[in-house]
């Protein structure tokens, strides 16, 4: 294939705002944002790295330098079309995918040149290759696909941002991509030109100390000379934006297609005294150091959604974008966005097997202004949701373990206690606490909407959804024992244990119980 040059060619997927899905090229993208909706494409992983490509760009073009200036751009309402095609045209042959001496993103030293041949599902983590399980392809590593240019484009950019460390290569082992470490913090837009307004951040002096400073070395990766494989501090944001995490080499059949790839270790970004900009961060204590918040498979992401919001937390530190939007908020009074949510695009690579990913998600919350403005508003939202952690305790490590004691204690009467390990091991395979995070998520989209317009109801209502939320799924165990004399009882029991726990955390919300000691009695 002789070129395919991604600043005319389509590749990138959009949606326009009549709702149509097109593929346009960097050039047309950017031009277009404000009469664009959004990018989408299937994989999370690709829509958040040709985001961090696109702000790359723009960033490099535009700045800001400060947040007057980060106004001023969104003013104009659209990109300056001459800073555009100039600075595509200075780097014009830097965007071939194909180019013979410096393909995008790509490397052809000889290390890469004489590295194995693979199959492109290396490239893409939702398809099988090695220990990967199939996320949402069903193609196996022993069949090889053929892409399109600009299929492969798509999976080259998402690679240099989600790769997964693990495997042998040179000079040093494969290691993680900058975005493995945490999970991807999007603002959106009613346009994608708000969007990318939204997600360029000011970081490029002292005003942001704990993001990233610029050294003179700080450009995206297609601007430098030649790609280094080693391990190091980013140069700053835009190197950070664009770190070749591998070097690639896409191979072409005679069809024209992409049929392999040859893949070496690229650039491995060092923990250090930085924060990346889109990411939220959390401590363990006052001591620790800024850890990013990441997908988990055990646990919904909108339990530790106050940890996107809450500016200002001794422990939590929301993405450096939604602080800039905040601080937008108070300083321009004629900022009006229509419409803003948070995008979490991210997954969870498995800590025991090299290269593996568990899960990955692409979540969506919407950001009612009063939550940056009224802090008091976040704090309550922190309270039920602690309250939600209470109750889930009350479910989980008192009722079911109350269940599994009943069910496991000796036939004889002795007083004998059953072994904690069983115990333990029959209450975590119970279905109840799994089911009540899953059952409790409408619940809490009603509290985290409520609260800004009347706490009050919101709060009463979320009480009552948590109290009933544990019952169900306490039940759905319950139905499941085998219907012995002995289950029965144990199942009247825990009713009872888990009604007691309830009335401890809502007080208010219970009703006198002539059964009260009675079901003091079963909780000693």
């Amino acid at each position: 294939m002789a070129s395919f040059n991604l600043i005319h060619e389509p590749w990138i997927p959009c949606i326009d705002s009549n709702g149509n899905l097109k593929e346009l090229g960097l050039l047309d993208v950017l031009r277009q944002s404000h009469q664009l909706r959004e990018i989408s494409h299937q994989s999370p992983l690709v829509t958040a790295s040709l985001h961090r490509l696109l702000l790359a760009i723009l960033h490099r073009n535009f700045g800001p330098e400060d947040l007057d200036c980060w106004f001023a751009l969104y003013q104009k309402g659209q990109f300056d079309d001459g800073v555009l095609d100039s600075y595509f045209e200075n780097w014009k042959e830097r965007f071939d995918l194909f180019h013979p001496e410096r393909p995008f993103y790509q490397s052809i030293d000889d290390e890469v040149i004489h590295a194995e041949k693979h199959s492109l599902s290396k490239l893409a983590q939702e398809m099988a290759s090695g220990n990967n399980d199939t996320l949402f392809d069903h193609t196996t590593s022993i069949e090889s696909p053929e892409w399109s240019a600009a299929n492969a484009a798509r999976y080259v950019v998402a690679t240099q941002s989600f790769a997964v460390g693990g495997g042998v290569s040179k000079p040093f082992p494969l290691s993680h991509a900058v975005l493995v470490r945490g999970s991807l913090v999007l603002l959106k837009g009613k346009t994608l030109f708000e969007t990318f307004c939204l997600n360029l951040v000011c970081c490029y002096g002292e005003e942001y100390p704990e993001t990233i400073i610029p050294t003179y070395k700080d450009i995206p990766s297609w601007e430098q000379d030649e790609i280094v494989p080693q391990k190091r501090l980013p140069y700053g944001y835009l190197d950070l934006l664009t770190i070749p995490a591998r070097r690639l080499k896409l191979n072409c059949n005679e069809r024209g297609k992409v049929d392999s790839v040859q893949i070496q270790q690229g650039v491995a970004i060092t923990e250090g005294p930085w924060l990346d900009p889109m990411l939220s961060y959390v401590k363990k204590d006052e001591q620790s150091g800024w850890i990013p918040l990441r997908i988990k498979e055990e646990r919904a992401l909108w339990r530790d959604s106050s940890v996107l919001i809450h500016i200002g937390a001794q422990l939590k530190k929301p993405a450096e974008t939604v602080c800039q939007y905040k601080n937008a908020i108070f300083e321009f009074k004629e900022l009006k966005f229509h419409s803003i949510s948070l995008e979490i695009l991210g997954f969870k690579p498995d800590d025991r097997k090299a290269a593996k990913i568990n899960i990955w998600r692409h979540e969506r919350f919407p950001l009612p202004i009063v939550y940056l403005k009224d802090e008091n508003t976040v704090f309550t939202l922190e309270r039920n949701l602690t309250l939600a952690e209470e109750t889930y305790k009350s479910l989980h490590n008192k009722t079911l373990w109350f269940l599994a004691s009943d069910l496991l204690a000796p036939y004889d009467g002795s007083d004998r206690t059953p072994d904690r390990n069983k115990v333990t091991e029959l209450r975590n395979s119970f279905p109840s606490s799994r089911e009540f995070w899953a059952r409790l998520e409408p619940a809490f989209y009603d509290l985290y909407l409520g609260l800004p317009n009347d706490i009050e109801p919101a709060q009463s209502e979320w009480a009552k959804a948590l109290q009933q939320t544990a019952r169900d799924a306490l039940e759905i165990t319950l139905r499941g024992l085998d219907g012995s004399a002995r289950s029965l009882q144990a199942a009247v029991k825990a009713r009872r244990k888990l009604s007691y726990e309830l009335k401890q955390l809502f007080p208010e919300q219970n009703h006198q119980s002539s059964e009260m000691e009675e079901e003091k009695s079963y909780a000693q």
